[in-house]
Parts: C-alpha cells; sequence; structure tokens
C-alpha cells in the first residue's frame, strides 16, 4: 500500500510516506493504524509519550501501484518508511536514515 500523509506532533505540521503492508482489518480508521505502525519511530524522534499526541490526515492511499518512489524523495518528506516484504525496513527521517537505538 502507498499512503501520503501530513502528522502533527507538538504544533508542527509535517508530511510523510508509507510503502508497505497496512491491514485492511483496523477499527479506527487508515490514520489510527498507520499511527500505530510509525509510532516507534516517531517516539524515538520526537519527545512524546502516547500515540495521541500524534495528529495525522491521509491525503493519499493507493492499494494498489507499482512506481513506488525515486531516490530524491527522501529529500523532500519528513518522514519515509519503506517496508518491503522481502528485507527490512528503510526508514528516513528528516532525511537521514533511521537508525533503532
Amino acid at each position: 500500500m502507498i499512503i501520503v500523509f501530513m502528522y502533527r506532533i507538538q504544533g508542527i505540521l509535517r508530511h510523510g510516506k508509507y510503502i508497505g503492508y497496512v491491514s485492511d482489518d483496523y477499527e479506527e480508521g487508515l490514520d489510527r493504524e498507520l499511527v500505530h505502525i510509525l509510532y516507534p519511530v516517531l517516539q524515538s524522534v520526537y519527545p512524546i509519550s502516547s500515540k495521541d499526541d500524534v495528529g495525522m490526515v491521509i491525503l493519499s492511499a493507493q492499494r494498489d501501484g507499482y512506481d513506488y518512489f525515486s531516490e530524491q524523495e527522501k529529500d523532500i518528506v519528513d518522514l519515509l518508511y519503506y517496508n518491503w516484504s522481502n528485507q527490512e525496513p528503510e526508514i528516513f527521517v528528516h532525511h537521514h536514515p533511521y537508525k533503532k537505538n
């Protein structure tokens, strides 16, 4: 699935893109499902203590698609998350590769 979204943390609006699997069996909405997926990354980068600290709006969502990205996308969005099924996720936050602490 390809999802383009905006998220707000501490009053600052940022933008991101997620490419990867998202179940279609969520209860609260695609925005909250994506917050759930991204929360470990967001929590390690921003001073937040709860998923409720993250507001999100989905701008575009596409379950089928083949033109995923160019290498330059990571230089444009604040958060880029590639979650390919056959390898570890590639995550860029503010244009830098994300490293788990």
